[in-house]
């Protein structure tokens, strides 16, 4: 599935027409700060939510239809947002730095191989001191959705040190459409 695939109402599946509340919960605890890197941003509900409150951010997304749609949304909403079509796979070339990178359903669409590119990536936009939030369908989920579902084992895998440190991969609900709440990985870590 392609995770900027649409419902019958024309509606991206994975938007749910507000931030995603893991994401509201971790804001409001302080763990957001500085300019924001919203990877994979569809139609901009969590961009939105950041900017409204004083985040400098910018979203990406590969789908030149959903970020219209953002633009569209943050242009009623008179909100400074950057969005840009972007391929996740080449966060290299952006050539810009955040503290604070987000991921909502991204990094589990990838292959073995691609998750390592995305996260060298990564390495590249997120200098030390930075955070990577990342919302993850979880292997735990029984319902079918067509999206892969990652194990605990498959984060640490990928982000280890001597660049990375797992502050946490803690249990949380991803809302989508038409599911509702599946069961997901919420994982904090932080570039070394």
């Amino acid at each position: 599935m392609n995770f900027a695939e649409t419902n019958e109402n024309d509606k991206p599946i994975l938007d749910i027409g507000e931030a995603q509340p893991e994401f509201v919960r971790i804001e409001q605890e302080g763990k957001i700060v500085g300019k924001v890197l919203d990877v994979g941003c569809r139609t901009g509900d969590n961009a939105l939510y950041l900017a409204q409150r004083h985040y400098e951010v910018v979203g990406i997304d590969i789908s030149p239809s959903v970020i219209e749609k953002a633009m569209k949304k943050a242009a009623k909403s008179e909100l400074n947002v950057e969005f840009l079509i972007y391929d996740a796979l080449n966060l290299k070339q952006l050539n810009s730095s955040f503290d604070t990178v987000i991921d909502s359903g991204v990094f589990h669409i990838f292959s073995d191989l691609e998750r390592r590119i995305f996260v060298d990536g990564l390495a590249c936009v997120i200098p030390p001191g930075g955070r990577f939030h990342m919302l993850v369908f979880s292997d735990q989920e029984m319902r079918s959705q067509g999206i892969r579902k990652v194990t605990r084992k498959e984060i640490e895998t990928v982000f280890t040190a001597p660049r990375w440190k797992i502050a946490n991969i803690d249990e949380a609900c991803y809302e989508n459409i038409p599911v509702g709440c599946s069961m997901a990985w919420i994982a904090t870590i932080e570039r070394l």
